[in-house]
């Protein structure tokens, strides 16, 4: 990370690949920016959880990330053990989880609890990826290393092909929270040359959304321009990992529902879940496919492409986060919605994720903003160059302070002085945005004010217009054989 001074013409955009991640963690101190390109040096530095597997996975698209921890409010929660198969040992589990752990735990080898003999395989992922054999020997606990889970093993039998599953809650910040770790970043050095994007995550309503909606305010007030993505809710968990199970139609009317009244063109909310292999082993599950938010593989594109462009682009091809296994997901008991063949979150103004004909994988469907009915910023990129624009024109506009100029017999600025003014912000602007590919032709209009009086007022008034790109959303065809 380079930091600018502030030298008088020199001006900077933030770099798209620079990312903010806000989120819980097991380690790390609160409110306290780590800034890295090194997954392993993450954990290190700030241990283990949902938000800093993103982070890795924006790292690995290619992304520097300023992680800022935001303090646990609601630690993570082990649901009730379900068994399938026969066997009289009863299992508890006990800790607060690390992440939204899925659980199954698979009898290989049968026989009774503190006799040696019995060996089991742990998935973290309901399944879907297993560790290696494990043996338990006399042993009646077994400590998964790195999840801070505990599975008791009560005296009885374990059969062989029998299962125990449960399901976690991941750890969750509340606001209060979210805010101490922003205004950490605006007092920290990333603060001067910016960030490209940010995430925060976990597991947000729609009154949350407004209240963080409120913070980004505050730090664009701080001439700090940015948007920030969260993810709402996924359903329910299915009754075979403890939960009471819901509905597709159930679950999208939800959350469609609770963030109807929001009304914020600084939130991008995601909808939908879906399979992601995790950055980080676990020594006794493998690599485990964790179910993540549609958040995650929107932050890694958002990475590699530049500030216009729209997350959606069918040319740049399916989300590769997301492992789509065509046989087993659809009967797992998981919802991974597709808002192509239920259509239902786009309207809501969620950003979601849809299958394409004869394109494999998911896309986004179309990355929306939270804003209000008839607002220009509609979908994220136009919210993203704007705040370009802001700081390109806060920076430029700033050169300009105590500089002394003619002024007009009346205390209105002098028309070369107005000039100057005009064709130096215009120049540098389209330096960075127009001549980049950020904006169409002319790019950017400068107008000075030539009516205030300056004399009395000392103030300069400056109106910026940008010319920003169109998007194809939609193609027309026809064709026909010729006679």
């Amino acid at each position: 990370m380079t930091v600018l001074d502030g030298g008088a013409g020199v001006v900077s955009v933030p770099v798209q690949s620079v990312v903010v991640v806000v989120g819980t963690c097991s380690g790390g101190t609160a409110a306290t920016v780590v800034a890295t390109r090194n997954a392993n040096t993450l954990a290190t530095a700030v241990g283990y959880g949902p938000s800093v597997d993103l982070a890795a996975m924006i790292i690995a698209a290619g992304g520097t990330v300023l992680f800022c921890k935001a303090a646990t409010t609601s630690a993570g929660v082990a649901s009730a053990v379900v068994p399938t198969g026969a066997g009289t040992s009863v299992v508890t589990v006990t800790g607060a989880p690390f992440d939204a752990y899925l659980v199954k735990v698979l009898c290989t080898a049968a026989g009774t609890i503190g006799t040696t003999g019995i060996r089991i395989r742990i998935s973290l992922d309901a399944g879907r990826t297993y560790g290696p054999e494990i043996s338990l020997g006399t042993a009646n606990t077994y400590a998964i290393t790195g999840t801070n889970l505990t599975l008791n093993f009560a005296a009885g039998t374990f059969l062989l092909g029998s299962t125990h599953t449960f399901g976690c809650t991941e750890p969750l910040a509340a606001a209060a929270g979210v805010q101490a770790a922003l205004v950490a970043l605006a007092a920290s050095p990333y603060a001067v040359t910016g960030w490209g994007g940010m995430v925060i995550q976990g597991v947000w309503t729609g009154a949350n959304a407004t209240t963080l909606a409120g913070y980004l305010t505050t730090l664009a007030n701080g001439d700090n321009f940015t948007r920030a993505m969260i993810a709402s809710r996924d359903a329910a968990l299915p009754v075979a990992y403890g939960g009471a199970g819901e509905t597709e139609a159930t679950w999208s009317a939800a959350i469609a529902l609770d963030y109807s009244a929001v009304s914020a063109p600084r939130i991008l909310a995601t909808g939908g879940y879906y399979n992601m292999t995790s950055q980080y082993p676990v020594a006794a599950a493998g690599v485990p496919i964790m179910r993540r938010p549609a958040l995650f593989a929107l932050a890694c594109r958002q990475v590699v492409i530049p500030a216009q462009r729209l997350a959606s682009r069918v040319r740049d091809g399916a989300l590769p986060q997301i492992v789509v296994d065509p046989t087993n997901d659809p009967t797992d008991g998981f919802i991974y919605h597709d808002e192509e063949a239920n259509p239902s979150l786009d309207v809501a103004r969620f950003t979601t994720c849809r299958t394409r004909k004869g394109k494999p994988g998911f896309f986004i469907s179309n990355p929306f903003l939270m804003s209000p009915a008839g607002s220009v910023f509609n979908l994220l990129p136009k919210g993203i160059v704007m705040d370009i624009g802001c700081t390109l024109l806060t920076q430029l506009g700033t050169d300009e302070i105590n500089e002394d100029i003619p002024l007009n017999t009346n205390g209105t600025i002098d028309e070369g002085a107005a000039q100057q003014i005009e064709t130096r912000i215009r120049n540098a602007m389209n330096e960075q945005m127009l001549n980049t590919g950020m904006l169409s032709a002319p790019g950017v209009v400068v107008v000075v004010d030539r009516t205030n009086n300056v004399r009395t007022t000392e103030q300069v008034n400056i109106a910026a217009t940008l010319y920003g790109k169109g998007y194809v959303r939609q193609i027309n065809a026809t064709i026909g054989l010729a006679s």
